[in-house]
């Protein structure tokens, strides 16, 4: 069976080797070695100037709203297309997420639609990298400083890729990244906060991650603080892999293009709408095309797993479908909703194998043909 996602399927010889250093130090919890080389490794090969580590990616968009001062009345606005945890970080705090639609060329936050969603209570936006792919956030950073709103880059899915002047975690404030299994770097779970030009903010956010402590005081806390720390020993697995952060691209980029090259028979037949290039191959989006097969998703994905074990997952539902958005306020769905019914997306890991990807695309293509 070809499993969704599957990560690397065995340490290597440097992971190994950092995690039995990472306990011959006797620094096995928030302390040691390697938290002090991630806290300044990762923001360089990010393109960051500073960042801290934490316990999830939601952790780390937790902290970039207590970090900002969002509370009780705010609004923020969020994408209707993306993970659970970018649209309830707001809630987090006791604010409400207003819901908006994304553009078709990158997946990301359509800011034409935006400013009819801008009341006096909007206090900033979380623009989300989706499937890879690097939204152009420079339109959207005008707009949040025509409008004196922060603006939060969530990252989690585009670690790893290239950087340069398109690069993610430019834009924003804060940025914030995640190490869970499924993603580029993994240390099963974890997250990061980096900054550009913020050092205040950061410097909230690593307060209220470590309980918000006053330094070279004993028990004496400046205000509500979380344990959202990372520990040494995942640290040790982060910078193990930080090392070889290059390697992966690469695969993933040939796996990607492995991909492309075979599933263009099914884009050339109007089975497969055309996708946004992706700028890092995080997990392969496949969006059937709304026309002639978007109604068949589910059937497609379930002939796939039960005909020929191959894993699949649908795009996360629209935000505005869950029960605990039913009242949020939003603007005009049409792309969320849609990309929402008809994407899926394909097994996509380090240790994937050319012949495996031959496998699936033409698993995919007969199920399209099929799909009534």
């Amino acid at each position: 069976m070809i499993r969704y996602p599957v990560a690397r399927p065995s340490l290597g010889a440097r992971e190994r080797e950092y995690l039995l250093d990472a306990f011959d130090s006797g620094w096995v919890s928030s302390q040691g070695h390697y938290v002090d080389r991630v806290t300044h490794e990762f923001p360089r090969a990010v393109g960051a100037t500073a960042g801290v580590p934490c316990a999830s990616g939601t952790a780390a968009l937790h902290l970039a709203m207590l970090a900002l001062g969002v509370g009780p009345g705010d609004e923020v606005i969020v994408p209707d297309l993306t993970y659970v945890a970018t649209a309830n970080a707001p809630l987090f705090v006791g604010a409400s997420s207003v819901l908006a639609d994304v553009r078709e060329r990158d997946w990301s936050l359509d800011v034409s639609a935006l400013a009819a969603l801008v009341t006096p209570r909007t206090r900033g936006v979380i623009a989300v990298h989706l499937f890879g792919i690097v939204g152009d956030l420079g339109p959207l950073r005008v707009f949040c400083d025509a409008h004196g709103l922060w603006l939060v880059e969530d990252c989690v899915q585009v670690l790893g890729a290239p950087l340069g002047e398109r690069r993610p975690g430019r834009w924003g404030e804060l940025s914030t990244w995640s190490f869970y299994g499924s993603k580029v770097l993994t240390s099963g779970e974890g997250g990061f906060v980096t900054t550009e030009d913020r050092p205040d903010m950061l410097a909230a956010a690593d307060a209220y991650r470590t309980q918000a402590v006053v330094p070279g005081a004993h028990y004496v806390h400046a205000h509500v603080g979380f344990n959202y720390r990372l520990t040494n020993l995942q640290c040790a697995l982060l910078c193990a892999q930080l090392e070889s952060l290059d390697a992966f691209r690469h695969a993933r980029a040939a796996i990607g293009a492995a991909y492309d090259a075979a599933l263009a028979v099914a884009r050339e037949e109007g089975l497969l709408a055309p996708s946004p290039h992706a700028d890092v191959c995080w997990l392969y989006a496949a969006v059937l095309d709304d026309a002639r097969r978007g109604g068949a998703r589910d059937d497609v994905a379930r002939v796939l797993l039960e005909r020929h074990g191959i894993d699949t997952r649908p795009f996360p539902r629209p935000m505005h479908e869950l029960p605990h958005f039913s009242t949020a306020r939003t603007g005009r769905l049409t792309v969320a909703p849609r990309l929402a019914r008809t994407g899926l997306s394909l097994p996509t890991y380090v240790g994937l194998e050319r012949s495996d990807v031959d496998v699936i695309a033409a698993a995919l293509v007969a199920a399209l043909r099929a799909a009534g």
